[in-house]
C-alpha cells in the first residue's frame, strides 16, 4: 500500500507531465493543482515564469529584486502521517544555469496548528542534467510525526535569478516497519 504522500506526489507528477503551458506564476496561486509557489512579497519582488512541455515537468525562470525572506515551491502531499523510523526520499532529475542546493521541509497542518520539519538532505542542481536523491530518516522528535494532518513539501529555491529545469520528480516513503535492519553488534565485539 502506498503512503498518501507518494500518491499525491505521483498525481502531481502526472499532472505536470500532461501539462503544456507557459505562465507567469503568482505567489500563493497554484501553477497546477498541488503545486503552489510562495514568496515574501513584503521584502522583495519575484517574477517567476513557468513552462511545461514534452521532456520537462517544469522549467522555472525567476528574477528577484529586494530581499525576500523565502521563495518556495509547495507540493501538496495530502492528509497523512509519518512514523518515527520512516524514510522519506525525494528523487529529482534537473539542471540549472548555475550550481546550488534547495533546502526542503515538510509542513504539517492539523487542528493543533502547523509545524515544519526541515529535511536533513538538500536537492543539488548544476548546469549538467543529473539526478539527485535526498533522504530524510524520520526521528521521533520530528514535527511531522503524531496525529495525521495535511502535509506539504516545501522546496526552497534560491532567492536570486535562476533558471531551473525539472525533468522528473518522485517521492517515496520507506515505512519503518518495512525497513531492513542490520543485526546489532555489541560494542565490545567491535573493539576486539
Amino acid at each position: 500500500m502506498q503512503h498518501p504522500a507518494e500518491e499525491a506526489a505521483a498525481r502531481l507528477r502526472s499532472a505536470l507531465a500532461a501539462l503544456e503551458t507557459t505562465c507567469e506564476a503568482a505567489s500563493n496561486q497554484p501553477i497546477v493543482a498541488g503545486l503552489t509557489p510562495s514568496w515574501d512579497e513584503e521584502h522583495g519582488t519575484v517574477t517567476m515564469c513557468c513552462t511545461s512541455g514534452p521532456g520537462t515537468l517544469l522549467d522555472i525562470e525567476t528574477r528577484v529584486s529586494g530581499n525576500p525572506r523565502w521563495l518556495t515551491l509547495g507540493l501538496d502531499l495530502g492528509v497523512g502521517r509519518f512514523e518515527a523510523g520512516d524514510v522519506v526520499g525525494i528523487v529529482a532529475e534537473m539542471e540549472a544555469d548555475t550550481t546550488g542546493d534547495c533546502e526542503m521541509f515538510i509542513r504539517t497542518a492539523s487542528e493543533q496548528g502547523s509545524a515544519d520539519t526541515v529535511l536533513r538532505e538538500t536537492l543539488s542542481f548544476a548546469p549538467e542534467r543529473s539526478t539527485c536523491t535526498a533522504l530524510h530518516p524520520v526521528s521521533p522528535t520530528d514535527r511531522l510525526t503524531g496525529a495525521a494532518g495535511f502535509q506539504m513539501l516545501g522546496i526552497q529555491l534560491p532567492r536570486t535569478r535562476l533558471r531551473l529545469q525539472l525533468h522528473d520528480l518522485h517521492l517515496f516513503v520507506q515505512p519503518a516497519a518495512a525497513a531492513p535492519r542490520a543485526p546489532g553488534m555489541p560494542l565490545t565485539s567491535a573493539m576486539a
